[in-house]
């Protein structure tokens, strides 16, 4: 019984030695997919027993950070897609956005761009949609996706080609054409 608590005690200060330092950009990631606290919460906690879960995975992985990162963005889309799957008020999240966007006036055009990024990068397929969120929001470098994905790099900015091209287009409207 001792032997198992010790095992149960190491295995805790692996995980967070490994999970503590990320936590900040966990956290901001999190967010930026759901935008929303209490679902950046909800997926925050799956993220964490998935982690606990897979922690002999992540603990040889050539980069645990970005497998943990990935981790935490897939419980992000999770929860959100879950989210407009079952929206607590009994409104689709697409209706109360609508709502909201009737007062356009007061929001600045940065928002609204923002919002319909957000929106067209989710409305992609699905890998084309996790390269583009983590090249074009949260700034990673073609290699830190391909090693987080396990794809390579050449697949990897082809995903990025072909969102890119097809954000141009549903975005096509914020564009100037002075």
């Amino acid at each position: 019984m001792t032997g198992n608590k010790a095992n149960d005690s190491s295995e805790l200060n692996e995980f967070h030695r490994i999970v503590d330092p990320l936590e900040p950009e966990i956290g901001r990631a999190l967010w930026r997919v759901t935008r929303d606290t209490d679902a950046a919460d909800d997926a925050f906690q799956i993220a964490m027993l998935t982690i606990w879960q897979r922690l002999s995975v992540v603990r040889v992985h050539p980069n645990p950070r970005a497998l943990v990162l990935r981790i935490c963005i897939d419980s992000g889309w999770y929860v959100r897609r879950q989210q407009k799957r079952i929206p607590e008020t009994g409104v689709r999240l697409e209706e109360q956005a609508t709502s909201q966007s009737q007062s356009a006036s007061q929001k600045t055009v940065f928002d609204e761009l923002t919002q319909d990024l957000f929106s067209a990068i989710e409305s992609l397929p699905e890998q084309q949609s996790i390269c583009a969120w983590l090249r074009f929001v949260e700034q990673w470098k073609t290699k830190e996706i391909a090693g987080s994905l396990q794809i390579s790099e050449p697949t990897v900015r082809k995903h990025i080609e072909r969102a890119r091209k097809q954000l141009a287009l549903r975005l096509r409207s914020h564009l100037k054409t002075d």
